[in-house]
């Protein structure tokens, strides 16, 4: 009889699968046709809202700080200070944020799905690894896109478009 509460029972499945990925990424296990289509599912339509959500924030945050330097005599400080809070902390989690909400949530769905219709189970009996198979090209896609939006959504907040240039 297993004794253990269901959610510590869950954790380490998770974590398990979560070290399952990992090392199949270690070895270069990566299907990159798999890869280019969980990229194109997950890119392009999250783009707009990581974009308008980075220049509301951008803007929020230079009034805000813009105003209390301001009161302070420290108005010369406002850029850097914009500029690092964007990029180190508002606009990774404002991405991260979003994209787990919008993307990581359809990953799960798909994946609950196959698991009810039995097709993880097929996966399996065609001796196929389901975690390299499904969770592989999810966990990369989504690094490699979080990594690309919270770069843009930085530039947006600060008011610099995708050339480089000052807005």
């Amino acid at each position: 009889m297993n004794y253990s509460p269901r959610w510590l029972r869950r954790f380490f499945s998770s974590i398990l699968i979560g070290g399952q990925a990992i090392a199949s990424i270690a070895k270069g296990n990566i299907n990159k046709s798999d890869l280019i289509d969980q990229l194109m599912e997950a890119g392009p339509g999250s783009f707009l809202i990581v974009l308008i959500t980075g220049i509301a924030a951008g803007t929020v945050f230079n009034i805000q700080v813009a105003a209390e330097l301001s009161k302070q005599g420290l108005g010369s400080a406002v850029g850097g200070l914009l500029a690092i809070g964007m990029a180190r902390e508002i606009a990774p989690l404002l991405t991260a944020t979003l994209l787990t909400g919008k993307v990581a949530t359809a990953y799960a769905a798909q994946i609950g799905t196959m698991k009810v219709t039995e097709q993880i189970d097929a996966i399996t009996m065609l001796q196929t690894d389901p975690v390299e198979y499904l969770v592989v090209p999810r966990l990369c896609a989504m690094v490699v896109i979080c990594l690309l939006y919270t770069s843009d959504a930085a530039d947006e907040g600060l008011g610099v478009d995708l050339g480089g240039r000052r807005i």
